[in-house]
């Protein structure tokens, strides 16, 4: 007895998500890990590479840690030459953090590598099936950015 198409769909979709979201992390950890940094580390990187300067209350924020904790990871990343640390230009009493022109460097090497990988998969599809796997991405992706965003309510935020 077979399953109906939308369960068949259900596991599929339930699959392919475990698989790329596995292939991303084990790839971000490897990257982190062989460049003596932290997951957290790249991720904030990658979030700078993108949105410009944090602050340490920001990363704080963003994060979940704590205040002295986000200075800590960042303190890392400028003693390892990734970051750079300047005056607010509005507020002298808070210091924002941004990529070194070595952070950014860090940052491309990764993309690179992940565009290499989306390369490669591509060419493992036969011409005529990039339509129809277009078609179901940019749906897919389209659906994915209508679902509402997945924040913890307050009183349930884990305990420090």
């Amino acid at each position: 007895m077979s399953l109906p198409d939308k369960e068949l769909f259900t596991q599929a979709l339930g699959q392919w998500m475990r698989t790329s979201q596995h292939f991303l992390m084990r790839k971000m950890s490897i990257y982190a890990k062989n460049n003596r940094i932290s997951v957290s580390q790249l991720n904030l990187m990658f979030r700078m590479r993108r949105h410009g300067a944090f602050s340490v209350g920001e990363v704080s924020q963003m994060f979940d840690f704590s205040k002295p904790a986000a200075s800590q990871l960042l303190d890392k990343l400028v003693h390892m030459d990734y970051l750079f640390r300047e005056e607010s230009t509005t507020d002298r009493r808070i210091k924002m953090h941004n990529l070194t022109p070595k952070g950014e460097d860090l940052t491309q090497t990764f993309f690179n590598k992940i565009k290499k990988y989306n390369q490669e998969l591509v060419d493992s599809y036969e011409p005529e099936e990039y339509e129809i796997m277009t078609y179901f991405l940019t749906k897919l992706t389209d659906k994915l950015q209508e679902l509402p965003r997945w924040e913890l309510p307050k009183e349930e935020k884990c305990l420090k």
